[in-house]
């Protein structure tokens, strides 16, 4: 099952790549870089982490992402001021990505910029992070979403009963042997 990603306004999914970067790469802070109409070098939303450098992110509200539209990402943060010492440049998008040409342009332009560590997250690939995430789904898709999109999976509330009847149990044993240790001692 996938998020309809593609239903998010422009600046909802900034908002989303914001809370991904801390939630998922556990940016210590992050934030959208600038405001509309000024120029960000191919930059969206920047992150910073306690270790390491800072990660910049662009969001692509896509119906249809393609080599070139990756391409031209890619190169317009490549070869502009790189602010912030950034060496990990995400892109993100609404649209599948799920393409030969896409991945084999990916892998062109990661053998091309060695220093970057370029990554491209679509549909699928924030389908499967927001998944585990609840919060961020009812957040940015609703509440009727997140019920349907985040239910466990079959089995899954088997192990969950199971798990909850183990740790009754445990706590009973722990109050039964805590009662022992708390009664008066008997006097002879």
């Amino acid at each position: 099952m996938l998020l309809h990603t593609q239903e998010l306004s422009w600046e909802a999914l900034e908002h989303l790549v914001v809370a991904l970067a801390v939630q998922v790469d556990q940016a210590v802070e992050a934030r959208p870089f600038g405001r509309n109409g000024q120029a960000q070098g191919g930059i969206d939303v920047v992150a910073f982490f306690a270790s390491g450098p800072a990660a910049v992110y662009q969001a692509k509200k896509y119906e249809r992402f393609t080599a070139s539209d990756l391409r031209k990402a890619v190169l317009t943060y490549a070869n502009g001021s790189r602010p912030f010492g950034a060496r990990r440049l995400v892109i993100v998008t609404t649209a599948d990505v799920r393409d030969t040409k896409v991945d084999l342009e990916l892998a062109r332009l990661r053998g091309q910029h060695q220093d970057l560590v370029i990554d491209l997250w679509g549909r699928q690939q924030l389908s499967d992070m927001l998944f585990a995430l609840p919060d961020l789904v009812r957040r940015f898709f609703g509440e009727h979403t997140m019920q349907v999109f985040c239910r466990p999976l079959p089995g899954q509330e088997e192990q969950a009963d199971s798990a909850r009847a183990a740790d009754r149990l445990e706590l009973e044993n722990y109050s039964t042997h805590l009662d022992m240790y708390l009664r008066p001692c008997p006097t002879w």
